[in-house]
């Protein structure tokens, strides 16, 4: 089997994904969410999203997450 029709199954917090998508996909946006364990009370239903790949530099914009409407949305400047 070549290595480009084998892709490989990687866990990484709680979820699969193939790794062979993120080399061949043009942007790649991570969601971390650091309250997933309960470890981070402080920022309740806040996510990180991370610019991984596809961007001229890479960067985090923190928006908050609203189950109900499914959706995420800004958080407030200061």
């Amino acid at each position: 089997m070549s290595s480009a029709s084998r892709s490989l199954n990687c866990h990484a917090s709680g979820s699969h994904f193939k790794a062979g998508l993120a080399a061949r996909a043009g942007a790649v946006i991570l969601v971390h969410r650091p309250n997933i364990a309960g470890t981070a009370p402080e920022r309740g239903a806040e996510v990180d999203l991370i610019a991984a790949k596809g961007w001229p530099k890479a960067g985090t914009a923190v928006v908050r997450f609203e189950p109900e409407y499914h959706r995420m949305v800004d958080l407030p400047n200061g």
